[in-house]
């Protein structure tokens, strides 16, 4: 049985995930669609706090990774929400 907090779960979950894509993106088999998805899990972690926190201590490359990933993600949203407003 895993006792671990769920925020560090979600945190390991995310670093494998996140690691899976970068070797997919080495070898050219990511899209973009991959790439969007990844920054939106990222968008949501940077939301939590703990996970935020718990980054900060054991990995703090890979919390400063998740906050770019999550800026990118809300100036991806923001460019589409302002090209669909100049329709």
């Amino acid at each position: 049985m895993d006792y671990r907090p769920q925020f560090e779960k979600d945190v390991h979950n995310f670093t494998d995930r996140y690691n899976a894509y970068k070797k997919a993106e080495s070898e050219g088999r990511t899209t973009e669609q991959d790439a969007l998805t990844l920054k939106k899990e990222a968008m949501a972690l940077s939301k939590n706090e703990n996970a935020m926190w718990y980054l900060e201590v054991r990995n703090p490359e890979m919390g400063q990774e998740i906050q770019r990933l999550a800026k990118d993600y809300n100036r991806h949203q923001t460019l589409n929400r302002d090209s669909g407003l100049s329709r």
